[in-house]
């Protein structure tokens, strides 16, 4: 039992709490995390693509708020439940020596599983937002039931010109990047709806 173990995955600190078991079917566990610092870049971390570049030069602010849970048996026929609440807000950040910046994100994210099983797995993405040199990019993502019959409600709106990637991140020498990206997507039903033909069952429209 602990009240106040500390996990670092890269820049993102995490404190824990709860207990650890080792029965003789498995691992037991209930335990409770949360991020130690309240800001963006830390979250940033965790993405490979930064954290792979300069990232201790990159320029971020922005809040996060980072909790989740991890609960049950861990065996060969069980895994526990778990959950993750991921919010960031105001975020920012930039390479101090490109002129641009991603600006304005905003995240509310969801991933939670009561029972275990994978099937049971929810992922509820209920905002995402970012812009790019003025540019907004806005979706959202539920899914469920992802093993079995995966059900999906989605939508993306966004532009991005590829030409000014280079602008926002160290791209390696010699890669040039263009074209234009227009989208703006909505799809929502079950995936069997479309392996079984029933295309009246799958709403899907845009651009």
């Amino acid at each position: 039992t602990f009240p106040d173990a500390t996990l670092a995955l890269n820049e993102l600190n995490l404190l824990a709490s709860g207990y650890f078991a080792m029965p003789e079917e498995g691992y037991d566990m209930d335990i409770k995390f949360e991020a130690v610092k309240a800001d963006f870049k830390s979250f940033l971390s965790m993405i490979p693509a930064i954290y792979a570049k300069d990232f201790e030069n990159v320029q971020a602010k922005g809040s996060l708020a980072f909790t989740g849970y991890v609960k049950g048996l861990y065996s060969d026929n069980s895994m526990p439940g778990f959950g993750v609440n991921i919010n960031i807000a105001d975020g920012m950040f930039r390479y101090p020596d490109l002129p641009g910046e991603f600006g304005n994100v905003e995240m509310q994210a969801e991933v939670s599983n009561a029972t275990g099983d994978p099937d049971a797995t929810i992922i509820d993405v209920r905002k995402f937002h970012l812009e790019m040199a003025g540019n907004p990019v806005d979706a959202r993502l539920y899914v469920s039931t992802p093993v079995s019959d995966p059900y999906i409600d989605t939508k993306i709106v966004g532009k991005l010109n590829l030409a000014d990637v280079g602008k926002f991140y160290p791209l390696d020498k010699g890669d040039e990047l263009s074209g234009l990206l227009d989208a703006d997507i909505l799809a929502k039903g079950k995936l069997s709806a479309i392996e079984n033909k029933q295309f009246d069952q799958f709403k899907a429209e845009g651009r």
